[in-house]
């Protein structure tokens, strides 16, 4: 997850009459419910124990890890040089559901991808775009973060 949101922890567990407790307790809003909000500030590894009318006992753990933001290249060099031919957003994890969409300087898509791995080599139906200022828009499914920026092309 990216710092400052938050996650809910979807867990499942069968038996009767079954009470639940996470822990730790920081950043969650309700140790007691199967099912949790959480917003941790770092990695943060939770630990749900259950237990039934019967005394029956269980538990298992969940690492939220959390990143600090999303880095998005500037620029590439798509030159066939094996050097920064595509651009390519780090850590922009599949898991987020991305919309990618990228505009050349008449609003026109050139590149789009959704809920993949962004991988740009500056061609638009195989045709390689010119060197110049893109603008792109980046939207999170599993959370309301928007990204707007301009990569540049440099050939």
């Amino acid at each position: 997850m990216i710092a400052g949101d938050s996650v809910v922890l979807n867990a499942t567990a069968l038996g009767n009459g079954l009470l639940y407790s996470w822990s730790p307790a920081a950043h969650i809003n309700d140790i007691t419910v199967l099912n949790p909000t959480v917003s941790p500030v770092a990695d943060t590894r939770y630990t749900l124990s259950a237990l039934s009318s019967y005394g029956c006992s269980g538990e298992d753990n969940v690492l939220v890890k959390v990143i600090p933001g999303i880095y998005v290249p500037s620029a590439f060099t798509p030159n066939g040089d094996g050097l920064n031919d595509t651009w390519k957003i780090p850590f922009l994890d599949i898991a987020f559901g991305a919309d990618v969409s990228v505009y050349n300087r008449y609003g026109q898509l050139v590149y789009h991808t959704e809920g993949t791995t962004v991988s740009w080599n500056g061609m638009f139906k195989g045709i390689p775009q010119p060197a110049g200022i893109y603008v792109y828009l980046i939207q999170l499914k599993t959370t309301k973060l928007r990204l707007k920026g301009t990569v540049a092309i440099i050939r």
